[in-house]
């Protein structure tokens, strides 16, 4: 079990409803937060947040990353590299 001051490794959200309104609110809620929570992150970051082993190898992500420059252009936004 972890001590109080350690942050947990990962989060279970578990949403709970017998109104289907009040389930798509909740879900509505989850989603933004993770959104906020990678937004702004390079690949590289949230691959850690969410524990992803990169399967690419390094040819097939350059190609990707060519195909797919304009999310990766710098200038645009901030992109943070730190997971937290």
């Amino acid at each position: 079990m972890a001590s109080s001051s350690e942050k947990p490794k990962s989060k279970i959200l578990i949403l709970k409803s017998s109104d289907e309104d009040e389930f798509e609110i909740e879900e509505s809620i989850a989603i933004q937060s993770v959104a906020d929570k990678i937004k702004n992150k390079s690949v590289k970051a949230v691959r850690k947040i969410f524990n992803i082993t990169n399967d690419y190898t390094p040819e097939e992500e350059a190609k990707v990353y060519e195909e797919h420059k304009w999310a990766h252009e710098e200038g645009k936004e901030h992109i943070d590299e730190s997971p937290d």
